[in-house]
């Protein structure tokens, strides 16, 4: 019965590694997709070929963990939208109602639905936010960070590590970041 329990733990553990490890790694290029906005429009990718950075958030505006960040987010987007860097948010939940937080909403960033979660399987998302820091070049897309936007997502003011705003930094000078990876915390994505 021991062995059952271990194999069964071993099991679980290398799931959730696989589950921690799938998707684009980093240096890899980006597959080109295209989304519809919550406003029926079409955005691709490839829409933001001339920017020095794109930021990939996967969200839902259902998640708590979501909410604390939207202020950030649109403080990020202010500060960054004047040096190139675009922000693209996509919904991956399954949910019943695709509705998006009126602070997101009414910001200008381009919010989309992955209906089928093709795209947040194809970036390895496994949380609400979280984050992919792309670099374009001569029409690609290279993956340059991904995961958590800071170390608090409790409390704007105790967080320490800006992970984001730092990988922005590097990308848009076009500098390696420190960290290029560091797990997201906030509501899994169920997947269908």
């Amino acid at each position: 019965m021991k062995n059952i329990y271990l194999i069964t733990l071993l099991l679980l553990i290398t799931l959730h590694l696989q589950a921690q490890t799938g998707g684009y790694q980093i240096g890899q290029q980006v597959a080109a997709f295209s989304l519809q906005t919550e406003a029926n429009q079409k955005i691709a990718l490839g829409d933001y070929a001339g920017s020095k950075a794109v930021v990939v958030v996967f969200t839902n505006a259902h998640c708590p963990y979501a909410q604390l960040y939207q202020k950030r987010l649109q403080q990020l987007n202010g500060e960054y939208s004047g040096k190139g860097v675009q922000f693209l948010f996509i919904q991956p939940a399954i949910s019943t109602d695709n509705t998006t937080p009126t602070t997101i909403a009414a910001s200008n960033f381009p919010y989309a639905i992955d209906v089928n979660q093709k795209i947040s399987q194809q970036f390895g998302a496994t949380k609400t936010p979280e984050v992919f820091v792309l670099q374009p070049e001569s029409g690609t897309f290279t993956l340059r960070y991904k995961g958590a936007i800071d170390d608090n997502p409790q409390v704007e003011n105790y967080a320490k590590e800006p992970y984001l705003k730092n990988a922005l930094e590097a990308v848009i000078t076009n500098q390696t970041p420190a960290i290029t990876q560091k797990r997201a915390t906030g509501c899994s994505i169920k997947r269908f």
